[in-house]
């Protein structure tokens, strides 16, 4: 029997989608390779403070560990237009982002926000990062927000540091 190459092309298209698709695993791995801010709160009301910034950025929440201090959100939207559908993209376009916790000191938290186009075929992704790192100010005490004399050693967690 010969192999039916609409089929054949179709399950090769599909794996190829499903390979370049950003997975929550991926996502956790990258954990480091992000940017990184200090924030001086509680634990409790820092992690209500990203669950509240979040979607004030237009971010969905998807998956949150607040035990192992991630959380994974998701937007839909690209910048053309509101549905991509509406451009025959489906809903794989978008980004994911990524928001891990770290101690940083007593009563310091290192914030790092990892953002990554969900589709590896997206042209146009966004970078989330300093929409979240402004909503979380936005969401907490100013008293709570490390300025950047002080933010060194959060600063040096991103992009591979620690």
């Amino acid at each position: 029997m010969r192999p039916q190459p609409r089929r054949t092309v179709a399950l090769a298209t599909g794996a190829i989608a499903l390979a370049a698709c950003v997975t929550t695993g991926r996502l956790l791995e990258s954990r480091g390779e992000g940017e990184s801010r200090c924030f001086a709160a509680d634990f409790d009301a820092l992690w209500q403070a990203i669950e509240r910034a979040l979607p004030y950025t237009g971010l969905e929440v998807q998956e949150s560990d607040p035990e192992q201090r991630w959380v994974i959100a998701r937007n839909y939207q690209s910048p053309s237009s509101q549905d991509p559908q509406e451009m025959g993209m489906g809903v794989d376009q978008g980004e994911r982002v990524a928001v891990f916790v770290d101690s940083a000191g007593v009563g310091v938290w290192a914030v790092e926000v990892v953002s990554r186009r969900y589709f590896a075929l997206d042209v146009l992704p966004r970078d989330w990062t300093e929409d979240v790192f402004e909503a979380l100010a936005d969401k907490l005490p100013e008293s709570a927000v490390v300025g950047e004399a002080e933010r060194g050693p959060c600063a040096a967690r991103g992009a591979g540091g620690e």
